[in-house]
């Protein structure tokens, strides 16, 4: 089940009582070079160090050019996020018009400059994530998976007790979100994500469309018997922002023994900041109800 609610806090509260929560902040498509805001970028990690997470997951897109100016500048701010991070490149990651560096090393930057920086796969008390490379340096946007890589997920998944929240984080999307088509889906998306659901991954954590959006396959992909939880982050930092009402935001996650929310933060021009807007709850039963 999942409940979509209004919350205005400006920052998330701790949990009730004695119940032992992880607190995950997810940031996508950071974008340090063309279209940067470094106002919000202070404003964003003043609130990810107040939000004082267990893990910080940054799904792709840490550049807009693969320079290693903007590769040094978004490490120095990550390097400033008090929490143990994972890491993905996305498609920004790879340079685009030096052809030669693309075709021979693509992600010779990111790994010089961000790849000691990702402690993934990561473990917590009730959650378990695992990034994966979904960058095809021979597409511009559209991603690819590698099945290395998924055997690897699939073994590590298998190795979490049943009571674990499983999590995947990839850059690109699996399906048009209704109304904001972007290039770059996965081909084959709903293969892959049917062998996530039959890996036991409960939720899909992604950016690229530089749009907030919470939902579950079934609403994309109906035969896929156990649904999974597809969760996109927009940009907290670039111009770039889409959607009807465009802001920059992130998202947190808090995971319960027997339920995780997804928390959708907002920067305001009201109040000059970054704040809670709303969330979204999934308990165990949300991802039984549609296995025969």
């Amino acid at each position: 089940m999942s409940v979509d609610t209004e919350n205005k806090e400006p920052v998330v509260d701790p949990a009730p009582g004695n119940e032992v929560t992880d607190t995950v902040v997810h940031l996508s498509d950071l974008h340090f070079g063309s279209g940067f805001q470094p106002a919000r970028a202070a404003d964003l990690l003043e609130h990810i160090n107040e939000v004082d997470p267990d893990l910080v997951v940054v799904s792709g897109d840490l550049t807009m050019r693969a320079r290693s100016e903007q590769f040094q500048a978004a490490r120095d701010f990550l390097l400033q996020i008090k929490a143990p991070l994972l890491v993905i490149p996305g498609n920004h990651d790879v340079p685009l018009y030096h052809l030669p560096m693309r075709a021979l090393r693509p992600f010779s930057n990111y790994q010089k400059y961000i790849s000691d920086l990702d402690k993934g796969p990561v473990r917590l008390n009730h959650c378990a994530f695992f990034g994966l490379n979904t960058v095809n340096p021979w597409r511009h946007q559209q991603g690819k998976f590698r099945l290395l890589e998924l055997l690897e997920l699939e073994r590590y998944m298998a190795e979490q007790d049943d009571s674990i929240w499983k999590m995947a984080v990839v850059h690109q999307h699996f399906a048009n979100i209704p109304r904001h088509e972007r290039p770059g889906k996965f081909p084959g998306g709903e293969r892959i994500l049917a062998r996530m659901s039959a890996a036991g991954i409960h939720g899909v954590l992604h950016g690229h469309v530089h749009y907030h959006h919470v939902a579950s396959s079934a609403e994309f992909f109906p035969k896929i018997q156990r649904p999974v939880v597809l969760v996109c982050a927009g940009t907290p930092t670039s111009l770039r922002t889409r959607g009807d009402t465009p802001t920059n935001n992130y998202n947190v996650l808090r995971f319960y023994q027997d339920r995780f929310e997804v928390h959708q933060v907002d920067w305001s021009p009201e109040t000059t900041g970054f704040g809670l807007s709303r969330h979204v709850v999934f308990d165990r039963q949300f991802f039984k109800a549609d296995v025969d």
